[in-house]
């Protein structure tokens, strides 16, 4: 029997990033691995490697700790202690570059090792000074400035590391092929499988989440993230503002309180913040963010680098229309259905929400938004049964 071991110690929320699209893809993917045993009579045995006192905070990790398919393995210290079947296969969804000397170790375990490669983020940034403003206090702005200014330097060491570290990996997966044809040039590649992402987010029309469904409003979500872009787009939201007539609050998910008070601070947002322009929320549960969705006039999403743009094709999903950034791997997601703008251009994405506010323009993208989903649905569910085939079977 093949044994296949799933490491979902990586995925779990953190103080940074309670919400990350690297962690969606990989409770996405454990629920259809799920789904596929559930339906099938794999001679697979699957073992999930659950970080040690970590309870479920949601449904779906729910499903997956509850379920009776799958083991699970409690996890104390790291992956690489565990005494793995000879020749099993481990899958490693998600794990950042600071931790990739761990692929070094688990080779030795004599196992196959898959990688998902989401993104090669780090090579998509330019120096910007915007992202201070996500710091508070003069020592928080020093050390916001030094990483801005040695950027170069840890670019080169991730290059070093990216190269050096995916030799031990036997299969590498990747979301998006802007994310492949970055890996082509720099990464060590055995063999690759390229998977168009999915979103286990579903409509609850009997949720009552509180939120007012008949204001309008422009949604920007992950704004706890300086790659985000929040701080330049509330900028260009600002100039939005002082030259359009119909003026909608700008709703921000997926904000912690101190990231609230420094762009408040840094941005002087006391005001806007007060008048109910800007409208900041914590992490939002499942069922909360897909009713942002479903009735935002429209999501922003300004995104300096995406290995995928998982927000895009959730809006989508739910019949959003988007204005987008065009870098990286967005327009595979949409293609020509949304307004792409510059994401480092005030006057561009002021201009794409000045575009996008106008009625006619919404409907439009809105309908299109909509069978771009429905036409996703094909791409998604052939490319995860390639994965998961070459999981349980390969």
């Amino acid at each position: 029997m093949n044994t296949l071991y799933i490491d979902y110690t990586h995925s779990v929320p953190r103080r940074l990033a309670k919400v990350h699209g690297g962690g969606n893809y990989a409770r996405t993917l454990l629920v259809s691995i799920l789904r596929h045993l559930e339906d099938s009579e794999s001679a697979c045995k699957v073992v999930v490697l659950w970080p040690k006192d970590y309870l479920p905070i949601s449904d779906v990790e729910k499903r997956i700790y509850d379920s009776k398919w799958v083991e699970i393995i409690s996890v104390d210290k790291s992956i690489d202690k565990i005494d793995y079947e000879l020749g099993a296969t481990l899958f490693v969804p998600l794990l950042g570059v600071k931790e990739f000397p761990l692929l070094k170790t688990l080779k030795k375990k004599k196992i196959n090792v898959v990688l998902t490669i989401h993104g090669l983020r780090l090579l998509d940034y330019k120096i910007d000074l915007y992202n201070t403003d996500y710091a508070t206090g003069l020592l928080g702005k020093t050390k916001a400035l030094i990483q801005e200014l040695t950027l170069p330097v840890r670019q080169a060491i991730y290059k070093y590391s990216i190269k050096k570290y995916t030799k031990y990996v036997d299969t590498i997966i990747t979301v998006s092929n802007y994310t492949l044809a970055r890996m082509a040039k720099y990464c060590h590649i055995n063999k690759v499988l390229l998977q168009f992402q999915g979103t286990y987010l579903e409509a609850n029309d009997s949720h009552n989440d509180g939120f007012d469904k008949s204001e309008e409003y422009i949604l920007f979500v992950s704004g706890n993230r300086s790659e985000k872009n929040l701080a330049r787009t509330i900028d260009a939201y600002k100039q939005y503002l002082k030259c359009c007539d119909k003026k909608m609050p700008l709703y921000v998910a997926g904000t912690s309180a101190q990231t609230r008070k420094a762009l408040i601070r840094s941005l002087k947002l006391d005001s806007l913040v007060d008048e109910h322009r800007i409208v900041f929320f914590d992490y939002l549960d499942d069922e909360e963010l897909v009713s942002l969705y479903r009735h935002a006039s429209f999501l922003l999403y300004t995104s300096k680098s995406e290995g995928f743009g998982l927000p895009a094709l959730e809006a989508a999903k739910f019949g959003c229309p988007v204005v987008a950034a065009y870098g990286t791997s967005i327009p595979e997601v949409l293609g020509t259905n949304c307004i792409y703008v510059d994401p480092y251009s005030i006057d561009s994405i002021k201009n794409g929400i000045m575009e996008m506010s106008k009625e006619e323009k919404r409907a439009y993208y809105k309908a299109n938004v909509e069978k771009v989903f429905q036409d996703s649905i094909p791409r998604i569910q052939d490319s995860t049964s390639t994965i998961i085939n070459e999981l349980l079977n390969g």
